[in-house]
């Protein structure tokens, strides 16, 4: 399996969640933010897994 961050976000809003993998997790989130999660309520990211 490829090495990597699996992340997951979740919302107030029920049904939102968005997972997904990548190597840099704050540039990831940050990129999220900027490009539609940015007026989310309540944004909780979580890693769910790091190898």
């Amino acid at each position: 399996m490829a090495r990597g961050i699996i992340y997951l976000m979740s919302t107030v809003v029920d049904g939102l969640i968005k997972i997904g993998k990548t190597n840099d997790f704050e540039n990831r989130m940050r990129l999220l933010e900027k490009n539609g999660y940015y007026n989310i309520v309540g944004l909780k990211k979580t890693i769910c897994y790091r190898s």
